[in-house]
């Protein structure tokens, strides 16, 4: 396993996975702007509901209004008591300075208006239209006033939906098309990987890490885009409603950067800690469940809650330091939101007393302020879920980075068969600095049945994992028909070879999937021939009540027993119908009824085959047609059972110590 350079990581490399739903994405952009309109100009609707219910409020300057009647003529009204807030009218008691003689702020206003003054002026007509239909009949105004604010309520609503709809696809998608891709990421890794690695670890990337990104690039894709967009609305209304209330509202949105930028960098700092604890706790839990008959028989429950307690109070700490940084700001929004209402009410209230602005005109005002901090407290949370996003993104980009050693010669070619047979020739492999295997040689006819022998740790199983190019030798090479196997097709090799190891690995599916495995539709009739020459159809159709080989036969194969689980095994080894076979002391954990069926289901898978049978009891390996001796990872002796007897060395030794009380010949 290597791992390539690293590069400085960005949320929008997983952009790619989104890119399929550029139109959804475009339609929900669009929702979003409607839900923001919707959303905010309702406002202005209040304005002109309040002066009718009020029936309006003393002011000097009159505006001609022209309404159509029922009968198609036109009538031009005169208003009185209609205030034009963009030219607030001098009294004996605003002889003070006004807060626009201020030079820059005044030349800010002209510019506002000469942008704004279209918008406003239809508005503020509208305005008047509607305060000239209210003075007629109060409650047909109130009534088109509320059938307008029904209607937008409508559009807002399905706006919103259409929005959260299409958004919500494209995150889903994303989440299952970034989990597909990782997961074959991590299963492309090389062997070394994965003993490197605990499951609890992997499961960690693939789910927790998966799933953050996912909050974060929702938020990055809502909040950060509807948010903004509300805020953009509101204050245009909040500008035509009144420029200078807005000038004192908008002081304080600087002040709001420097929480956020803070507890940011707690965030992503506690972030990273709290990935690693989650990390240690998901392998140690997984680790637990799947040891548990040990636990069982040792009695040691309260030894392994007690080591799960640690590592979850541990990460309880950090999860609770990360929680009160990510809504810490929320606090200081509302202060912050508290200064700027209580400014806009003083200066709406001096206004007022001044008779430059109505009361209804501030109330409204406030209300609108109000829903202002609202997507203002969504963007705080923008900040904080980011840094989350960007912990989450370095771990999944650290994995998608990692290359498996094990890779394809250019000039790579096909296996079909092994015809003339396998050769070591001088391989020695090291291991964490460690000599595994040193300067092994030898050579194994196709159709002969090689035993390797030894003490523990002499180098058996990863003989056997060399065979499969599991992993590769430093120095030397093996050779299947005079050609370096790394000269082979990676897949078309490993094709040609089955592995049947001590610890039977099955799946929790039915026995028929698991002999045909990795098949979706196995062939039944080669699957029932499997298994008869694995000793193994009479005991599958007596499977739960006579089910057979659909019998889902649960984690690990856990409801058969030992040698039953050992020959579905062996019956897939014969379903591959492989060239060579290799057999990781397969019999060793087996009473010796099971072991006599095992063995002749062995037997009978190698006819005709080449094997190499790794044993612990070498009473099972006499009949071998040679027998190889390793110690320390050399060969020590090589040829057959009576040879080897006679010659009286280390295998006779081991022979004699294993299979004692028994004399020697």
């Amino acid at each position: 396993m290597t791992v390539q350079p690293e590069e400085k990581p960005r949320l929008r490399q997983f952009a790619r996975y989104l890119a399929p739903h550029k139109v959804r994405l475009v339609v929900a952009f669009l929702s979003m702007v409607g839900v923001g309109f919707f959303g905010s100009f309702n406002f202005l609707l209040i304005k002109p509901a309040l002066e009718v219910i009020l029936g309006g409020e003393r002011s000097q300057e009159t505006i001609n209004v022209t309404r159509f009647a029922e009968d198609g003529t036109t009538q031009t009204l005169t208003l009185t008591n209609v205030v034009k807030v963009e030219q607030p009218q001098a009294t004996k008691r605003a002889r003070g300075r006004d807060l626009l003689q201020v030079g820059f702020l005044r030349s800010l206003k002209a510019k506002w208006d000469g942008l704004i003054a279209p918008a406003a002026e239809r508005v503020r007509r509208w305005d008047a239209q509607l305060k000239a239909y209210g003075q007629e009949n109060k409650m047909k105004a109130l009534a088109l006033i509320a059938a307008l604010l029904v209607g937008m309520a409508v559009f807002h609503g399905l706006f919103d939906f259409l929005a959260q709809y299409e958004m919500t696809y494209a995150l889903l998608d994303l989440v299952r098309r970034l989990k597909d891709d990782l997961f074959r990421r991590v299963l492309s890794q090389d062997y070394l990987f994965f003993v490197r690695q605990t499951t609890g670890y992997l499961e960690s990337r693939i789910q927790s890490d998966v799933s953050a990104i996912r909050t974060t690039i929702d938020v990055l894709l809502t909040d950060a885009v509807q948010a903004p967009l509300r805020l953009v609305f509101l204050f245009l209304v909040l500008l035509i409603l009144h420029f200078q209330l807005t000038l004192v509202a908008a002081v304080v949105l600087p002040l709001a950067a420097i929480p956020l930028v803070y507890f940011a960098r707690v965030v992503r700092r506690i972030t990273r800690r709290s990935k690693r604890q989650a990390d240690q706790l998901a392998s140690a839990m997984e680790e637990s469940l799947r040891n548990f008959k040990v636990i069982k028989c040792f009695e040691s429950e309260e030894y392994e809650v007690e080591k799960f307690t640690k590592r979850n109070c541990k990460l309880f700490q950090y999860y609770l330091k990360r929680r009160t940084a990510r809504f810490g700001a929320s606090p200081l929004m509302e202060v912050l939101g508290a200064i700027g209402g209580s400014g806009v009410l003083l200066l709406g209230g001096w206004l007022i007393l001044r008779e430059q602005m109505q009361f209804s005109s501030l109330m409204v005002y406030l209300l609108a302020l109000t829903q202002f901090y609202t997507p203002l407290k969504k963007i705080s949370r923008i900040s904080t879920v980011l840094q989350v996003g960007k912990v989450s993104a370095d771990r999944i980009l650290e994995m998608f980075r990692l290359k498996p050693e094990l890779q394809d010669a250019p000039d790579a070619v096909a296996l079909d068969r092994v015809r003339e047979g396998i050769a070591f020739r001088n391989v020695t492999f090291v291991y964490d600095d460690q000599p595994v295997l040193r300067d092994l040689s030898f050579h194994v006819p196709a159709g002969q049945t090689v035993a390797i022998v030894g003490q523990s740790g002499a180098g058996k199983t990863t003989l056997a994992c060399l065979l499969l190019r599991l992993f590769d030798p430093q120095s030397g090479r093996i050779e299947i028909d005079g050609r370096d196997l790394r000269q082979y097709r990676l897949s078309d090799a490993r094709r040609r070879f089955a592995m049947v190891t001590q610890e039977t690995i099955l799946f929790n599916d039915t026995v028929a999937r698991n002999v045909a495995y990795p098949e979706t539709q196995p062939d039944m009739a080669r699957v029932e021939r499997a298994c008869h020459l694995a000793n193994a159809h009479d005991f599958v159709m007596q499977l739960d009540g006579g089910r057979g080989y659909e019998t889902v036969i649960g984690q690990a194969g856990q409801l058969l027993s030992g040698g039953q689980r050992q020959r579905i095994a062996i019956a897939r080894a014969i379903y591959r119908d492989p060239d060579v076979l290799v057999f990781d002391e397969a019999t060793s954990a087996l009473d010796e009824r099971s072991q006599a069926l095992v063995q002749e289901a062995i037997n009978n898978l190698l006819r005709g085959r080449t094997a190499f049978v790794i044993a612990h009891r070498l009473s099972t390996v006499r009949n071998a047609d040679e027998i190889l001796v390793l110690d320390l990872g050399r060969l020590a002796e090589q040829g057959t059972h009576d040879e080897l007897i006679r010659r009286g060395g280390v295998y006779a030794a081991l022979y004699q110590t294993i299979e004692a009380p028994q004399p020697l010949p």
